[in-house]
């Protein structure tokens, strides 16, 4: 089977592409040159695409290189939702970015990459998300508002990490939104647990469902480096899951969000993004394999499957890779300790260490560094581009 792999810096697929069997599947990996991937295995093929020094251009530069796009068939894996969006907001023809993207239907052009889109295609269908409704301008939103009822979550059209998003708890939080936020999402505040939903689906049959409790985040509404994988005694959203596959045809990862309302006895489901987030690689932690995932036959009831987890639960840790994250002024004692743990594992807990030990000794002392030695040498090191050198080689040997 041929796999392509498409994002800028890859940091979504690093520990995924593995998982995907490159030893029986042609895999390519597509990305900016400062990707991840750009030091090439043989694992995979790596297409650098756009200028070394702007990433941030790279869906552009991706969208003008006809060539490479006619070349694109099999499974496509994005790992971004801004490169989904734009290439279902470009200029392709409607066929084409469904032949691209992982869907199956126009409609699912307007989801793609879009919480608006999302939510306008949720309440047609009747699915089980919180109540949301879409506002296109400030006007709008001052006036829908005062009917739908405070608190709530506003999201913008676009955007991850909980970086667009905020709790509204009266009128007066609705000054300050961006412009740029816009369309935006209001969505009802279920006052309940949080659960991620790792999903994967193939051309429109939900094939695998994992759940995990998010223990501890980088930031606030942000991605999490520390769940718990478990499995509900009931989850009443699955019609809705089920249905969003058949009726989108998604096909892939897919990074949901859901909400158990103890009130109501039910779970909602807020949020749904058609690609991989840095955890979906742990189906193959959790009993599966990719190729038992994509088979192109199936039984009756066979599927959505689950994890296997002899004691029902069990404890995930992912260590990051990132240099800023490790040496967080709030989050560095606990990926020591997390270093720590990995090499004395207890059991029900994974830890998923990206980094070797010696490196984090490295690091490790360029934090105590920090802490020992005066502000003013600090500064004169910066000044004069010593402390930049220095990052760049941390940022090299911790790939």
């Amino acid at each position: 089977m041929k796999i392509f792999l498409i994002s800028a810096h890859g940091f979504n697929l690093i520990k995924l592409l593995p998982t995907l069997e490159p030893e029986t599947n042609e895999i390519t990996v597509i990305g900016c040159p400062k990707s991840i991937f750009a030091k090439n295995d043989k694992q995979y093929r790596f297409i650098p695409i756009g200028n070394h020094d702007n990433c941030g251009a790279f869906t552009t530069e991706l969208l003008a290189n006809t060539a490479l796009l006619e070349t694109l068939e099999g499974w496509i894996i994005y790992g971004d939702d801004s490169t989904l969006y734009e290439i279902a907001h470009s200029s392709l023809s409607a066929e084409r970015k469904i032949e691209i993207l992982p869907i199956g239907s126009i409609e699912a052009l307007s989801v793609v990459g879009s919480k608006a889109g999302f939510t306008q295609v949720s309440n047609k269908y009747k699915w089980k998300v919180p109540h949301s409704l879409v506002c296109t301008s400030p006007e709008d939103l001052k006036r829908t508002s005062t009917t739908f009822g405070f608190p709530f979550y506003l999201k913008a059209d676009q955007g991850g990490g909980g970086t667009q998003v905020r709790k509204i708890i009266d009128s007066a939080a609705l000054a300050d939104i961006p412009e740029h936020w816009f369309p935006v999402v209001i969505q009802e505040a279920i006052e309940g647990t949080e659960c991620g939903l790792g999903a994967f689906f193939w051309y429109g049959e939900l094939r695998f469902i994992d759940f995990a409790d998010q223990l501890e985040a980088t930031e606030k509404l942000g991605p999490t480096y520390r769940r718990r994988v478990f499995i509900p005694e009931s989850f009443d959203a699955l019609d809705s899951l089920q249905d969003m596959g058949r009726v989108l045809g998604i096909h892939g990862f897919v990074n949901a969000s859901t909400m158990y309302d103890p009130q109501r006895k039910s779970y909602f489901i807020f949020e749904m993004d058609m690609r991989p987030n840095a955890w979906h690689f742990l189906f193959s932690k959790l009993g599966h394999t990719i190729g038992e995932l994509t088979r192109e036959t199936s039984s009756p009831e066979e599927f959505p499957l689950l994890p296997i987890m002899p004691n029902g639960y069990v404890y995930v840790h992912i260590i990051s890779r990132h240099i800023g994250q490790l040496l967080n002024k709030r989050l560095w004692r606990k990926y020591w300790l997390l270093a720590l743990s990995s090499r004395t594992k207890k059991a029900n807990e994974i830890v998923i260490d990206q980094i070797s030990l010696g490196r984090y000794v490295a690091m490790f002392a360029v934090k105590i560094a920090s802490i020992v030695l005066p502000a003013r040498m600090i500064q004169a090191l910066r000044k004069k581009g010593i402390a930049y050198t220095i990052y760049q080689v941390l940022a090299k040997i911790s790939r």
